[in-house]
């Protein structure tokens, strides 16, 4: 399938503000510059806001409708390939390194978590298991014939469902966190409609209202990663704004280190948390304790060392068992035929 500009773009420049924002958290949960604590709380609040929602709505954009069995099956286990293999992986490698650095991080997990991974996920790599089974759940319900209007509906009941009622936390992220999946393909196939001015325009003053909003209460403003009922809204509209943007923006300069960045998004993605606490924890070591020249540092390192392994993982075979599964997969059997 021919790659989408603008949604390449998109994916680097979002997956940018991921590093960005884990790399403000990691420093912010130092609790060593105070001074700086309401920068960082408002950073935080709007990047949150808007990261998650963009990066699966880009992928339900691209989300293609099972047309037969053998299509979806094919699919099925690329997708599981791709996504879970490195999840996998990488799970077992935050956790070790959690282990080694004992209380220089701030949330830790024991071994033991991993056993249950696939029903609370390990960290930031809730994001890979959530995203497959948002597209197991649009695949299952397109085979299932159901109109897309009735699957809307079938969306805004499973948020309600993962507000409301307890469960496995990966079941939890899949009710809330699928209709943004969902929002992507809509957007897709209803674009003239759902990207016009109005709407955009609409959109963003919901955006900036849920800022508002959340910015109000008591306790733990800054924290808009989760798909809470006072920020759904905002989250949602998040969408259609980051979306009309991403297609208007031209880059002349930049353009190439963008898409190269959104190509590799999902290897930035696995890569770029446990170096940024490797890099926090040995920076704070050698003395740096300057707010700006700390973060700095660790934000620019991770990001360059997070894309240097995207750029080697194609050129060095048993990298791409890790990133790229079904391509070695793939490449093995046609050097064996």
């Amino acid at each position: 399938m021919k790659r989408i500009e603008w949604i390449d773009i998109a994916k680097g420049q979002t997956i940018f503000l991921v590093v960005l924002v884990h790399v403000l958290e990691g420093i912010y949960k130092t609790n060593l510059f105070p001074e700086a604590k309401l920068g960082l709380e408002c950073s935080m609040s709007g990047i949150f806001l808007i990261i998650m929602p963009i990066f699966l709505a880009l992928s339900g954009y691209l989300y293609k409708v099972p047309q037969n069995r053998k299509y979806f099956i094919d699919q099925f286990k690329k997708k599981a390939w791709n996504l879970l293999w490195p999840s996998i992986i990488f799970s077992v490698i935050y956790v070790g390194l959690q282990q080694c650095a004992g209380g220089d991080v701030h949330e830790g997990h024991q071994w033991s978590s991993l056993l249950t991974m696939g029903i609370t996920p390990i960290g930031y790599l809730w994001f890979l298991e959530t995203l497959f089974l948002a597209w197991l759940l649009m695949s299952a319900l397109f085979s299932l014939k159901i109109n897309i209007w009735f699957q809307a509906l079938i969306y805004v009941g499973l948020v309600f469902v993962g507000w409301h009622v307890q469960g496995p936390l990966i079941l939890q992220d899949v009710c809330v966190w699928s209709i943004f999946f969902f929002l992507g393909y809509l957007i897709k196939n209803n674009s003239k409609i759902m990207l016009q001015s109005g709407v955009v325009i609409c959109s963003l003053i919901v955006l900036l209202m849920t800022l508002y909003a959340q910015s109000q209460i008591p306790t733990e403003w800054y924290d808009t990663n989760g798909p809470t009922p006072l920020i759904m809204l905002g989250k949602l509209a998040s969408v259609i704004v980051a979306f009309k943007f991403f297609q208007v923006l031209h880059l002349k300069r930049t353009k190439m280190y963008w898409l190269n960045a959104g190509k590799n998004s999902l290897i930035i993605y696995l890569v770029h948390a446990p170096l940024a606490s490797i890099l926090r924890i040995l920076l704070l070591k050698l003395g740096i304790n300057n707010f700006y020249l700390l973060t700095f540092l660790i934000l620019i390192f991770t990001w360059e060392l997070s894309r240097w392994v995207a750029w080697i993982s194609l050129r060095y075979r048993p990298l791409q068992i890790i990133f790229y599964p079904t391509r070695w997969w793939s490449d093995r059997t046609k050097e064996r035929s």
